[in-house]
């Protein structure tokens, strides 16, 4: 075999590489361009949409955790830090109900926000405190943290009313009381006999309603429910109902003559 025939049957260079390696090198290099190219128009694009945008700092919404109804609460909410000075609406919502606000309040950034409160039983749940800057539409608003509050009705009027029917009876009978009260929540409820706590009994269901499933003579006495409520560990508000007379009879054993 000749040198020109051997010279004509090795690969054609391109370069350093083969006509192969070159086409592949050639694709790759095309493809990056393109989706460089993609990228820098994606970006300039999605800058132009917002130009001159800012960040609104979340907003920290203070206030009681409970509260008595019919009372005034403050709260209050703020927007730590932003990059500049603006004027600022706050505004108090439940949370998950935009339709109705609690409360607004306008305040340059750095300001504090009050929101005094008539406190009602609605108040009763998680509230949230959304802060925006007014008259601008770029800088999106942002919303606090969920606070809860509890809200407290002092209890009042308490009343045991006997369910199961006579106030005298023979044993074997069960006894069902209720505790009624006139005003109240959170309520917790306790029952005395002749003035002392009822033992806790699996025969004894107590809370608001107390159930004996069967009375004997031992349980005749003057049954008395007390219901508590409280503001804090220290507000304690309770109703104690007047006393309702329980007695029961033994059963009478017959008498069987024999003649």
């Amino acid at each position: 075999m000749s040198a020109s025939s051997v010279k004509n049957k090795l690969p054609v260079k391109w370069g350093f590489l083969d006509k192969e390696e070159g086409e592949k090198m050639t694709t790759l290099r095309t493809t990056v361009v393109v989706l460089l190219g993609a990228s820098v128009l994606a970006a300039s694009v999605q800058g132009a949409s917002v130009p001159g945008a800012s960040v609104l700092g979340r907003p920290l919404l203070y206030g009681p955790s409970t509260a008595l109804q019919k009372t005034v609460e403050e709260f209050q909410c703020e927007v730590e830090s932003s990059s500049k000075e603006v004027s600022i609406l706050y505004q108090l919502f439940r949370e998950g109900d935009r339709s109705k606000t609690l409360g607004f309040y306008s305040a340059l950034s750095g300001e504090m926000a009050n929101f005094p409160l008539f406190i009602t039983a609605s108040y009763e749940g998680y509230m949230v405190c959304v802060a925006s800057v007014q008259n601008n539409t770029v800088i999106q608003p942002t919303v606090s943290e969920r606070h809860h509050l509890r809200v407290v009705d002092p209890v009042n009027g308490a009343e045991v009313v006997v369910q199961s029917g006579s106030v005298e009876f023979y044993e074997g009978k069960p006894l069902s009381l209720r505790c009624n009260i006139t005003k109240g929540n959170h309520v917790s409820y306790q029952w005395l006999v002749d003035g002392k706590p009822l033992p806790l009994s699996p025969l004894h269901n107590q809370t608001q309603e107390l159930f004996i499933d069967s009375m004997v003579p031992q349980d005749s006495g003057e049954y008395t429910c007390v219901a508590t409520n409280q503001l804090n560990f220290t507000k304690i508000y309770s109703s104690r109902s007047t006393a309702k007379v329980i007695k029961v009879k033994g059963q009478r054993s017959g008498v069987i003559c024999i003649t």
